[in-house]
C-alpha cells in the first residue's frame, strides 16, 4: 500500500525523429499471492510495495522477495511457473502475472498494428481505469472521516469494478511490454508508458488490499480499523500516491503517441491503425535493454571528468548496458549491490552530461568529478581545538536544552512496561579518567557542597558494553593496529574512497596510496566511541570509512608537504552509499540489526554547497530507518554557527541527527562550543565532555598538548558510543524500537537523562558576550539508575553492584512493521569495489588485514611477503624548538616493500618511544633475523640527518634509498611541535613465519 512513483512524464513529447530513444528495463511480470490475494510484485527497478493486511500487519513486495509477518520468501529468478515459498510458517504462491498479449505481435502485419496500434488499443481502458480510481479515492476517503454516506460494503463494490479497470490496463501494457521493443520510444514516451505500468500496479494492490479490508471492515479489531483510516488518508490525500496513479493514467491517455509513430502506425482510441507492408519485420521480441540504433555521436571532445550515478533499484545489467552504450564502459564503474545504485566515473563533454538524465529515467545525475583545491587545508575540516580561541557568536540562552518532562519518552502507563532481564554492572573504576567518570555519575544536586564533577564517584558501566550495534565512523583515516580497534569478540570493518574521487586533479604521482590508514583524528574518534580498551560501547561493532586522502606537494616530496584534501563530493557519495548498502546488507539478516553514525567534522556552506544534496539524502535514509547520526557542533573560530556549516544544518529538533557540544572538566561550556541560533537551521542538541580526552591516535601516541586532546570532535564521539551503549541493553532496545516515533526516540533517550553538572553559580561561567546560561545538560549512561522519584520512562533505580531492574517498555512490534518500506532492497552477493570481506557472520569490509592476534576473527590471509626489500617509515615528533636536542617523540614502522598495495602496508614491526635525539632507538624486529640483525638503531646526527644501522650496514637519510616525505613542519595535532616524516628502503630477508612485533612506550 505504500508504492513510491516513479519520474512522472508530461503530456509532451520531442519533435520527429530527434526525440532521444528510451534505454528500456527488461519485462518483469510476476504475482504473488498473499492470504489468498494475487498481488502484483514491482519491477526490479521500482521501489518495494506495501500492503496492509487483515490482521494489521504490512507484508512488503519487492521483485525478488515478499517479507510477511517478519519472514522473507525470496521470489526464484527462474520463476517460470507458479511456485509455493514458504518460511517460518509463512506462505505464498509466487507466479507470472496476467499479461494481454495484443492481437499479431509483428510490428505492422497481422492486423494488430504494431507496437503503435497496441498502445492505440489500451487507450481506451486509461479512460475508464482513471474514472475507477477517482470513485474508489472518493468512497475510501469518506470511509476513513466518517464524512460521507458510503459505508464499507458499497466501498468494496467501487472496489470491484475499478480494480477490473485497471487490472486490465495494466495486463495490456504488460503484453505489449513482452510483445514489441520499447527502445523505438522516446525517453518521453517510454516515462509514459512505465509511469502508467508501474504506478498502475501499486495502485492496483493497494486497490484490492482495501477491498479485502472494506468487505470484513466491521470485523477488524478497533486496531487494525485505526490503521486501515490512517492508511487511507495518506494514499488517497491530494497529491497522494493514488492521485499520482490518476495523472499517470491521464498522461498516458493524453500523451501525443502521434508523434512517436511512424506514419503508418498512427493509434487511436479506437484501436484500428491501418498495418502496412512497409513497417519493419525485422523486429524481435525482446526483454533485454533496447536503444535506438542511430546513437548520437558527441560532436565536442570531452570538457571533463563526470560521476553519473544512478537512482536506487537500478539493475547492474541495465546500468552496464547503458555504460557500454555511452563509451563502451572506457570508465570506472562503481556498484552497491544492496542499494541497486551505480556510480560511472568518465570523460563527458558538457552537452552531452546535461542531455544523459533527461535520455535515461533511471539516471539520478551527472555532476563534474570536482578537482581538489591545493589552497585548501581539508584537516581543517576535522573539528580540532584552536589554543587560544574564544568565542565570537551571541546564541540565545534557549540553546541550551533543558530536560522535558512532558515529552512521549515520559508518557507510557506502568501497564506498557515489563522488567529488564538483571543485568551485570562492571567493577566500578576509580582509575578511569575524568570523562568517564561524569558521565556514570547519578543526578544529584549540584548545590550542595562536595558535588561538583570532581567529586564524580567510580565510572560505572553496564557489561552489554554496546554489544550488537555497529558504529559508523566517518572520518580521515584510522590506525588498524591498534589494539582498541581490535576485531576481538567483535566485527571491525573498514572502506575508503578511491583517488579518482577523493584527489581527482591530483597527478597520480603525487597521491598517496589508497587505503584505511593516515588519520589521526579519525583513530581518536573510533577509539573513543567504540575502542576495546577505552571506549564507551567496548563490544560495540566498528565500521570505519575514510572520506578523504593525502597527496604530496611534489612528485618526489623532497624538502616538500604532505596535504590533507578536502571531503569531494563525489568521495562522499561514495561513501554515504557504502555506508547504507552496508546497513541494508546487515538489516537483510537482521530486521533490527541496530547503527549509529558519527560525523566529528564539517565545513563551511560556501565551500560545502555541492556536499548539501548528498547528505539530505542520506539524513531521509535515516530518518526512515531511525538511524542516529551524531555530529559535532564544531569549535570555535574554525567553525561557524551551526546554520553556517553542513551538515550541521540539517539538524533540527526531531529528526535523527544529533548534534553534540562540548564541557570541560568542572562541568562548564567548552568555550568554543559552535552554538545554535534561535531562527537558524540547526539544533544543538546535548552535551558532552570535550576537554582533554586523553586517547591514543597513529601509532599509539597520545597528542602531547590538550589541544589536541580536546573539542567538539571528542564529545560527539564519546555520544555515539553511549547510543550504542544504550541499544545493547534488551529492554530499551525494546523501547527503541516500539516508539511511535522511531528516528528520534534516541534523542528523546539522551535529551531526558542528561542534566547539568555546573553549580548555579558556576552556569555565570561563560564566553564573553555569551547570554546567562540556564541549563548545561551533559549525557549519562543510567548505569547507576536515576533518583528515585524521577518520572522518566525509563526510571533505573539505583541498586547494588551487580545486579538491576528497571522497568522500561518491552514489548515489540511485528517485524514488518518496523521496515522502511521504501528502502528495502535485495540481498547483496559482494561488497563495494576497493573492499573484501572478513571472515564472519556479519558483513564488513577491509582492504588492511587486522594484525591483532588475540581476535576471535583472524585476520586475511596474505601471501608471503616476497624476501627482496623492506621499508622502513619513521615518523619525528619534537618541540618548535630546532637547536633543542634532547628528548624527542619517535614512531618507526617496518613493512615489506611491494609493488601489491595489500602486501606493502602488512606491518610486520613496529616501535613508539620517547628517547634521546642523539642515541635514537633501537627497533626491535626479530623478522629481520637473530642478534644484531634484528635490531635496528635510528637516531639524529648533529647536521640533523637520520642515521641507520642495522648490523654491519649503516646509512642515513640523505641516502639515495631514503625519501622525506615531509620536512619539519607543524604537527597536525598540535602547533606546539613539529613532525617529520622519511622512508627508506633496504635488502633484508623476512620470516613470514612470525606474528607482528610492537613494541609501544610513551
Amino acid at each position: 500500500m505504500f508504492p513510491i512513483q516513479p519520474s512522472q512524464s508530461s503530456a509532451t513529447s520531442p519533435s520527429g525523429s530527434s526525440a532521444p530513444r528510451a534505454s528500456v528495463p527488461p519485462a518483469y511480470i510476476f504475482d504473488a499471492v498473499v492470504d489468498g490475494e494475487a498481488y502484483h510484485l514491482p519491477a526490479p527497478e521500482q521501489p518495494p510495495i506495501g500492503i496492509l493486511l487483515l490482521d494489521g500487519s504490512v507484508a512488503q513486495l519487492s521483485s525478488d522477495k515478499v517479507v510477511l509477518r517478519g519472514q522473507t520468501m525470496d521470489i526464484p529468478s527462474d520463476l517460470g511457473d507458479a511456485q509455493e515459498i514458504s518460511s517460518g510458517g509463512q506462505l505464498i504462491t509466487a507466479q507470472p502475472g496476467p499479461s494481454k498479449k495484443p492481437e499479431g505481435q509483428g510490428s505492422g502485419g497481422g492486423g494488430g498494428g504494431g507496437l503503435f496500434g497496441a498502445i492505440g488499443k489500451a487507450l481506451g481502458g486509461a479512460a475508464s481505469a482513471v474514472k475507477g480510481v477517482a470513485d474508489v479515492g472518493k468512497g475510501a476517503m469518506d470511509l476513513a472521516t466518517g464524512t460521507g454516506s458510503s459505508v464499507a460494503g458499497d466501498l468494496a463494490n467501487t472496489v470491484t469494478s475499478a480494480t477490473g479497470n485497471v487490472g486490465n490496463l495494466v495486463s495490456s501494457l504488460n503484453g505489449i511490454q513482452e510483445a514489441f521493443p520499447l527502445g523505438e520510444l522516446s525517453q518521453a514516451g517510454l516515462d509514459a508508458f512505465s509511469g502508467v505500468q508501474n504506478l498502475g500496479r501499486g495502485s492496483l494492490d493497494w486497490m484490492k488490499s482495501l477491498g479485502k479490508l472494506a468487505q470484513g471492515f466491521d470485523k477488524l479489531s478497533p486496531e487494525v480499523q485505526k490503521q486501515a483510516r490512517d492508511n487511507i488518508q495518506e494514499y488517497a490525500k491530494p497529491g497522494g500516491q493514488l492521485e499520482q496513479a490518476q495523472e499517470a493514467m491521464r498522461a498516458f491517455e493524453e500523451f501525443p503517441w502521434e508523434s512517436e509513430a511512424p506514419a503508418t502506425q498512427v493509434p487511436t482510441a479506437t484501436g484500428t491503425p491501418q498495418p502496412t507492408d512497409t513497417a519493419s519485420d525485422s523486429q524481435s521480441r525482446t526483454t533485454t535493454i533496447a536503444s535506438s540504433t542511430e546513437k548520437p555521436e558527441p560532436t565536442e571532445r570531452p570538457s571533463g571528468e563526470y560521476i553519473i550515478s544512478s537512482k536506487p533499484g537500478t539493475s547492474l545489467e541495465t546500468f552496464k548496458k547503458f555504460t557500454q552504450e555511452l563509451n563502451s564502459t572506457t570508465g570506472e564503474i562503481h556498484t552497491w549491490d544492496t542499494l541497486k545504485t551505480q556510480m560511472y566515473i568518465t570523460n563527458l563533454t558538457a552537452v552531452v552530461a546535461e542531455e544523459l538524465p533527461k535520455q535515461y529515467a533511471f539516471i539520478q545525475k551527472v555532476y563534474l568529478n570536482e578537482v581538489i583545491d591545493e589552497s585548501i587545508d581539508g584537516s581543517l575540516e576535522e573539528f580540532r581545538a584552536v589554543k587560544g580561541s574564544q568565542s565570537s557568536v551571541t546564541p540565545q540562552s534557549e540553546s541550551i536544552r533543558s530536560r522535558n518532562t512532558t515529552d512521549p519518552l515520559h508518557a507510557l502507563s506502568k501497564e506498557s512496561v515489563s522488567k529488564l532481564d538483571s543485568r551485570a554492572l562492571t567493577n566500578a573504576d576509580p582509575d578511569a579518567p575524568w570523562w568517564k567518570k561524569m558521565i556514570s555519575a547519578l543526578p544529584r544536586d549540584v548545590n550542595q557542597p562536595n558535588s561538583d564533577p570532581s567529586h564524580d564517584p567510580p565510572y560505572l558501566t553496564d557489561d552489554s558494553g554496546g554489544k550488537g550495534t555497529t558504529i559508523y565512523v566517518l572520518d580521515d583515516g584510522f590506525d588498524l593496529d591498534l589494539p582498541d580497534l581490535a576485531p576481538i569478540d567483535r566485527q571491525v570493518g573498514n572502506a575508503f574512497a578511491p583517488n579518482t574521487l577523493t584527489l581527482s586533479g591530483i597527478d597520480p604521482s603525487r597521491r598517496f596510496i589508497a587505503g584505511i590508514g593516515g588519520g589521526e583524528h579519525g583513530t581518536m574518534m573510533a577509539v573513543i566511541a567504540g575502542g576495546k580498551i577505552l571506549g564507551i560501547a567496548p563490544n560495540t561493532d566498528l565500521y570505519l570509512v575514510k572520506t578523504k586522502n593525502r597527496y604530496r606537494n611534489s612528485q618526489f616530496a623532497f624538502n616538500g608537504m604532505v596535504h590533507t584534501g578536502p571531503v569531494t563530493p563525489g568521495a562522499l557519495q561514495w561513501v554515504l552509499n557504502t555506508v547504507q548498502d552496508h546497513i541494508l546488507q546487515r538489516l537483510d539478516k537482521n530486521d533490527r540489526a541496530r547503527s549509529v553514525i558519527n560525523m566529528s567534522w564539517g565545513r563551511p556552506n560556501r565551500m560545502g554547497e555541492a556536499l548539501n544534496e548528498h547528505f539530505e539524502t542520506f539524513f531521509q535514509f535515516c530518518d526512515t530507518n531511525g538511524i542516529p547520526v551524531v555530529l559535532a557542533a564544531g569549535n570555535l573560530p574554525s567553525a561557524a554557527p551551526l546554520h553556517e556549516n553542513t551538515p550541521q544544518r540539517f539538524g533540527t529538533a526531531t529528526n535523527s541527527i544529533i548534534t553534540v557540544g562540548a564541557v570541560r572538566k568542572d562541568g562548564t561550556l567548552w568555550p568554543d562550543t559552535a552554538q545554535d541560533v534561535p531562527g537558524t537551521a540547526g539544533s544543538l542538541t546535548v552535551f558532552a565532555p570535550g576537554e582533554d580526552i586523553e586517547v591514543p591516535t597513529v601509532g599509539g601516541r597520545i597528542p602531547d598538548n590538550v589541544n589536541g586532546r580536546s573539542g567538539t570532535s571528542q564529545a560527539a564521539a564519546m555520544v555515539s558510543g553511549l547510543v550504542a551503549f544504550y541499544y545493547s541493553w534488551p529492554a530499551l532496545s525494546g523501547f527503541l524500537f516500539n516508539t511511535g516515533e522511531p528516528t528520534n526516540s534516541m534523542k528523546q533517550l539522551l535529551t531526558s537523562h542528561a542534566w547539568t553538572r555546573v553549580p548555579a553559580q558556576g552556569l555565570t561561567v561563560k564566553p564573553p558576550n555569551h547570554p546567562p546560561l540556564t541549563h548545561l545538560n551533559v549525557i549519562y549512561n543510567l548505569a547507576r539508575g536515576d533518583l528515585p522519584g524521577h518520572n522518566d520512562l525509563c526510571f533505573l533505580p539505583a541498586g547494588p553492584v551487580g545486579k538491576r531492574q528497571n522497568n522500561c517498555p518491552n514489548a515489540l512490534p511485528s517485524a514488518s512493521s518496523t521496515l522502511s518500506t521504501s528502502l528495502i532492497t535485495s540481498t547483496a552477493t559482494s561488497g563495494s569495489p576497493l573492499m573484501t570481506s572478513l571472515p564472519s557472520t556479519d558483513i564488513s569490509s577491509t582492504t588492511e588485514p587486522s594484525l591483532s592476534s588475540s581476535g576471535t576473527s583472524p585476520p586475511i590471509a596474505t601471501p608471503e611477503p616476497v624476501k627482496e626489500q623492506c621499508r622502513i617509515a619513521v615518523a619525528e615528533f619534537d618541540d618548535e624548538n630546532p637547536d633543542n636536542h634532547e628528548v624527542e617523540e619517535w614512531n618507526i614502522r617496518i613493512y615489506p616493500f611491494s609493488s601489491n598495495a595489500l602486501l606493502n602496508n602488512t606491518l610486520i614491526c613496529e616501535r613508539g618511544a620517547s628517547a634521546e635525539e642523539r642515541t635514537g632507538v633501537d627497533m626491535k624486529c626479530p623478522h629481520l633475523g637473530n642478534g644484531t640483525l634484528g635490531i635496528m638503531n635510528v637516531r639524529r646526527e648533529a647536521n640533523d640527518a637520520l642515521r641507520f644501522i642495522w648490523g654491519d650496514t649503516t646509512w642515513t637519510g640523505d641516502d639515495e634509498r631514503c625519501i622525506l616525505l615531509s620536512d619539519w613542519h607543524d604537527s597536525p595535532i598540535t602547533s606546539d611541535e613539529r613532525k617529520r616524516e622519511t622512508e627508506c628502503r633496504f635488502d633484508c630477508q623476512i620470516d613470514a613465519k612470525l606474528p607482528p612485533f610492537r613494541e609501544l612506550t610513551r
